[in-house]
C-alpha cells in the first residue's frame, strides 16, 4: 500500500484529506482491524489490509472518487464551491473523479488511483472483501463522535466491529408524479407496483441491484405470508416474489427477448455442434438448462438501455467506455409495445439523448458528416472519442 491510506469513506471532503494528504505510519501494523484474516459476520474472509495508526506530514495531494455534487469546486456553480476554501486552507490540491455508478466506483477504486470513495452501502462490502480499502482508524477523525450512533458498526460498513468507513447520511427514495397527468395524491409504492400498469410506459425506476431491496421492502408491506424482515436477506421463495415483481415493470422488453429465443430457436440442440456458431452453442447449453430461458431474459435485461432521458445517457456512455464502441443502435419497440409508446420513445430519444450524446462527439467529425464529403461522411462519423 502507498503512504496514502485507502479508505471507503462516504464522507465530505475533509475527512478524505486525513487519509490522502496525511502521510501514514503503519509500519505495516495494524492488522487489519477487527481481525484481518477471520471469516467476518458478512461471510467472507477479511483481507489483512494494515490500519493507519498516526497522521504524518501532508503529501500535497487527495484523489477521490464522489458521487455528483459530493465535492463541488466551483465549476458547475461559481456559487457551490467547498473544495477551493480547503485546498487554500490545507495546501491540498483535490482531484474529484465523478462516479456515475457503484459498480464504476468499485471498479475504479481496484486500479489503485484513488485514497477514497463516496461508496454508497451497496459497494462498501465488495471493497472491503478486495481488499481494495483499509479499515478507517476512528481515533483519528475528531468528529467521528457527532456521527449520528446508528449509522455507525452496520453490516454494510463495518466488518467484525471494525469500521471501514465514515457514514454521513441516509438518502430517501422519493416517490414523484406529475400533477398535470397524475389525479389526486399518491401515498403508495403500488402506483409504481402492483398499480404500475395504468401508468404504462411512463414509469422510471432507479437501474441498480439495490433496486430489488425497494421491492423487497414494498413486498413486505403487502404481502406479509412472505415473511420478509429483511429486504437485504431474502430465501429464495422471498427473491422469487422481488424478481416477478421487477419482471412485471419490464414486460416489455422481456418479451423482446422471448421472442428472440423463439425466432432463433435457441432452445434445442441444432446450435451445439454447429461450426461458426460457437458462441450460439454456449448460450444454447444455457438455454437447455432448468430456468434457462429465464436466465437468459434476465442477462438480456441487463444489457438494455432504459429509463429516464439521463439514465440512457449515462448507460449508452458507460457501454462505449467499456467496448470502445463508436457508435450506438437503439431498438425502441419490444414485443407487443403499442405503436404510439414506441413512438414516444423514439421522439423522446431524439429530443433530448442524441443531442447530448452528439456533444460528445469532435467537432470535426460532426461538420464532416453533414457536409456529406469525404472518406467518413457517414453515419459511422458520428463516433464517440474513446
Amino acid at each position: 500500500m502507498s503512504k496514502r491510506a485507502r479508505w471507503a469513506a462516504a464522507a465530505c471532503a475533509a475527512l478524505f484529506a486525513a487519509a490522502g494528504c496525511g502521510g501514514s505510519d503503519n509500519n505495516g501494523n495494524g492488522g487489519g482491524g477487527g481481525g484481518a484474516g477471520t471469516k467476518a459476520s458478512a461471510g467472507f474472509k477479511v483481507p489483512n489490509v494494515p490500519m493507519q495508526k498516526t497522521l504524518g506530514a501532508g503529501e500535497g495531494k487527495l484523489n477521490i472518487i464522489a458521487w455528483a455534487g459530493y465535492a463541488e469546486d466551483g465549476s458547475t456553480d461559481k456559487k457551490v464551491d467547498w473544495v477551493t476554501p480547503f485546498e487554500k486552507q490545507t495546501g491540498c490540491q483535490v482531484n474529484v473523479k465523478i462516479g456515475n455508478t457503484s459498480d464504476e466506483m468499485v471498479t475504479l477504486m481496484r486500479t489503485g488511483q484513488y485514497d477514497g470513495v463516496s461508496a454508497s452501502g451497496d459497494a462498501t462490502l465488495r471493497l472491503i472483501a478486495g481488499g481494495d480499502v483499509a479499515p478507517v482508524n476512528t481515533s483519528l477523525v475528531p468528529n467521528y463522535a457527532d456521527v449520528f450512533a446508528q449509522l455507525k458498526n452496520q453490516d454494510f460498513n463495518s466488518v467484525n466491529g471494525q469500521m471501514y468507513c465514515i457514514p454521513h447520511g441516509r438518502g430517501a427514495n422519493l416517490l414523484m408524479w406529475r400533477s398535470d397527468k397524475v389525479p389526486g395524491t399518491l401515498d403508495s409504492w403500488s402506483a409504481v407496483f402492483d398499480q404500475g400498469s395504468q401508468y404504462k410506459g411512463s414509469l422510471t425506476a432507479y437501474d441498480n441491484p439495490i433496486y430489488i431491496a425497494d421491492a423487497a421492502l414494498y413486498l413486505k408491506a403487502t404481502r406479509p405470508d412472505l415473511k420478509i424482515t429483511n429486504p437485504y436477506e431474502l430465501d429464495d421463495k422471498q427473491f422469487q416474489a422481488v424478481v416477478n415483481l421487477l419482471k412485471t415493470q419490464r414486460k416489455y422488453i422481456g418479451e423482446y427477448w422471448n421472442s428472440v429465443v423463439k425466432h432463433y430457436e435457441i432452445v434445442g440442440t441444432h446450435l451445439l455442434n454447429m461450426k461458426g456458431y460457437e458462441a450460439y452453442k454456449q448460450m444454447q447449453e444455457m438455454a437447455n438448462a432448468p430456468g434457462g430461458v429465464d436466465s437468459l431474459v434476465d442477462f438480456f435485461l441487463n444489457l438494455q438501455v432504459w429509463g429516464t432521458p439521463e439514465m440512457c445517457y449515462e448507460k449508452i456512455l458507460d457501454i462505449q467506455r467499456r467496448t470502445g464502441a463508436e457508435a450506438y443502435t437503439g431498438i425502441f419497440s419490444y414485443g407487443g409495445m403499442p405503436f404510439d409508446l414506441a413512438e414516444a420513445n423514439l421522439r423522446l430519444f431524439a429530443a433530448e439523448v442524441m443531442p447530448a450524446l452528439k456533444r460528445c462527439v469532435p467537432l470535426e467529425d460532426q461538420l464532416i458528416a453533414r457536409a456529406g464529403v469525404g472518406q467518413r461522411a457517414d453515419a459511422s462519423a458520428f463516433r464517440l472519442p474513446i
